[in-house]
């Protein structure tokens, strides 16, 4: 899990990768606690990643997130994520403070895999002019090949 603060638009970004088959209850437990951390900010928040849950297939894990994301969030992708000749799911989400829903969407093929992007636009007022320190990946040939490692296995 990987959390941004956009100090200057009080938004804060969080995105999860679920693993397939890890345990969903955990996952749920500790996105509970996110969401209820984030939202005793009052802030805009977008929670985002491949959460290997379909949305579009109703299961027990499927119900068992919307009882978690009852916090007044809501899902902007709509339309299936991941395509191949055999089968189409939603698993990779943007999701949203209801109240700030006024955005747009698109789900894009690039070519490349059978997991489509996702691109959202959402307006956000900046609050101040204060400066921040911004934290980027290293993409050293070290990190490259570990990325690489892990991927593999």
């Amino acid at each position: 899990m990987s959390t941004v603060e956009l100090v200057d638009f009080k938004c804060i970004l969080i995105c999860i990768y679920r693993f397939p088959y890890s345990d969903m209850y955990r996952f749920l437990d500790k996105l509970e606690t996110q969401i209820g951390k984030v939202q005793s900010k009052r802030k805009k928040f977008l929670l985002c990643g491949d959460w290997n849950i379909n949305f579009v297939q109703d299961s027990v894990q499927l119900q068992a997130l919307h009882s978690v994301l009852s916090y007044n969030l809501t899902n902007t992708v709509t339309l299936q994520t991941r395509v191949t000749k055999n089968t189409s799911s939603l698993i990779d989400v943007m999701i949203m403070n209801k109240q700030y829903n006024n955005n747009s969407i698109e789900v894009v093929n690039l070519g490349y895999s059978d997991y489509f992007v996702q691109i959202l636009c959402f307006l956000m007022n900046r609050q101040n002019n204060r400066m921040e320190n911004i934290t980027k990946r290293n993409f050293s040939r070290r990190n490259i090949e570990n990325f690489k490692y892990l991927l593999e296995n």
